[in-house]
C-alpha cells in the first residue's frame, strides 16, 4: 500500500469529498476549452482565431480593471484566462506552419523565455503601479491596450497557401 503525504491526510480530514472533487477540476475545466480553441483552429485561420482570442483576453483585462463586484471580476477572469490560455494552444501552431517543425523548438523557446520573464517581472511592475497610484486600473488598462495592439498586429500576419503550410 503507498505511504500517504501528511498533505493528503489533512485534505481528507479537513477538506474530505471538497477537496477530491477539486483536484481534477482544472483539467476539467481545460479539457472542453482547448477543445474549443482546437476545434476553432481546425475551422479558421489560426492568425484570426488569435485575434478573437486576445480580445476576449482585452475584454477581461479592461473589465478586471473596472471591477467593483465579486461577480464582475470573476466573469473578467474568465475572459482573461481563456483568451490567454488559447495563446498557448496557436502559438507553437503558428511558429510551426510560418517556420517550420526545424525552428520550432528553438522559437517556442524564445517565447516561452518571454513568458517566463513576464511572469517574473509583471507581479513587480503592477505591485509598483499600484503603490504609485492606489489602484491596478490604469495599469490592467494599460495592459488591455497592448493586448488590442497585439490582436490588431495578427490582423497584418499572412495567411499561408496550403503548399506553404505543409513544409
Amino acid at each position: 500500500m503507498a505511504e500517504r503525504s501528511l498533505l493528503d491526510e489533512a485534505k481528507e480530514r479537513y477538506l474530505g469529498d471538497f477537496a477530491r472533487l477539486e483536484a481534477d477540476a482544472p483539467a476539467r475545466r481545460g479539457s472542453w476549452t482547448g477543445a474549443l480553441r482546437r476545434e476553432a483552429l481546425d475551422r479558421f485561420a489560426a492568425a484570426r482565431v488569435s485575434v478573437v482570442l486576445l480580445l476576449i483576453a482585452a475584454a477581461g483585462t479592461f473589465a478586471l480593471s473596472a471591477a467593483e463586484s465579486f461577480a464582475v471580476g470573476l466573469i473578467a477572469s474568465i475572459c482573461l484566462g481563456f483568451g490567454s490560455g488559447g495563446e498557448t494552444d496557436i502559438v507553437p501552431y503558428l511558429i510551426a506552419r510560418h517556420f517550420g517543425l526545424r525552428s520550432l523548438s528553438t522559437l517556442y523557446g524564445f517565447n516561452g523565455t518571454a513568458w517566463g520573464l513576464a511572469g517574473i517581472a509583471g507581479p513587480f511592475l503592477l505591485g509598483r503601479a499600484f503603490d504609485e497610484t492606489g489602484s491596478y486600473a490604469l495599469a490592467m488598462t494599460q495592459l488591455g491596450v497592448i493586448t488590442l495592439v497585439a490582436a490588431a498586429l495578427m490582423l497584418t500576419f499572412p495567411q499561408l497557401s496550403p503548399a506553404k503550410a505543409e513544409r
